[in-house]
């Protein structure tokens, strides 16, 4: 199980060559934003399910897009996990408070 920390990040950023997976950001209570660009790929994001001790995907990313999300429960781990990759360099952020970044 992921060990959530009172202090958390306010972003986070991963650069993928390859299918791997991130580290786990802690995000707060309130929106957050996820930004996935460049590259040729499929980035997961994922959510710790503390219940049941595993990831769940909380969304799919296949191109360059930026969103927002909102937590409801905070002091939740998410992370980046590319699952797909073609070419190039994919990059993937994780902001909170959520932050208008363009793509």
């Amino acid at each position: 199980m992921p060990i959530i920390a009172n202090h958390h990040r306010t972003a986070m950023t991963v650069s993928f060559t390859g299918t791997t997976t991130s580290d786990e950001m802690p995000t707060p209570r309130g929106y957050f934003f996820v930004k996935v660009k460049g590259g040729s790929g499929t980035v997961v994001l994922e959510r710790f399910d503390v219940s049941q001790n595993e990831w769940d995907i909380a969304d799919t990313f296949t191109a360059d897009t930026a969103k927002n999300f909102y937590e409801a429960i905070g002091n939740t781990a998410y992370r980046l996990r590319c699952t797909v990759y073609t070419s190039g360099t994919i990059k993937g952020t994780i902001a909170a408070p959520a932050v208008q970044v363009p793509v």
